[in-house]
């Protein structure tokens, strides 16, 4: 379930799977819908809450990437050059996401907070089912 501009990227042998919930990197904008703190009479989430399920398997990672990292993530992708092996075992330090990050930024990306959250393992159990 996802409301807000940050993405979810489903890859598998560095070949993005699905990317939610957004899909192109023209789709990012500057006033997304969020969940304020306080709620107002005229604001309601439930017509922006976007929903998607599928199978993960055991070579599959997924990265969780606030807006602007996440539309360089997808340019990349739609120009030819995807990063997700760049990202995917690249950037295991500080230095190595900060030298990603102005990577991105001399590349055209805009001056915004990045983050970037990597989950990768065996996605199945010891039993070979999935976890």
């Amino acid at each position: 379930m996802a409301i807000g501009d940050c993405c979810l990227f489903h890859v598998t042998g560095m070949k993005l799977l699905q990317s939610f919930p957004l899909t192109h990197s023209e789709q990012f904008g500057s006033s997304p819908f969020l969940v304020g703190s306080i709620q107002r009479p005229d604001d309601d989430p439930l017509p922006h809450v976007r929903m998607y399920e599928g199978i993960l398997r055991g070579a599959d990672t997924l990265f969780l990437a606030s807006d602007a990292l996440a539309a360089w993530l997808l340019r990349c992708a739609e120009r030819g050059s995807p990063a997700w092996e760049w990202i995917g075992a690249g950037v295991q330090t500080q230095d190595d996401f900060d030298h990603l990050v102005a990577h991105a930024r001399d590349d055209g990306t805009r001056n915004d907070d990045m983050t970037l959250v990597r989950l990768t393992g065996s996605w199945l159990d010891a039993d070979g089912d999935q976890a």
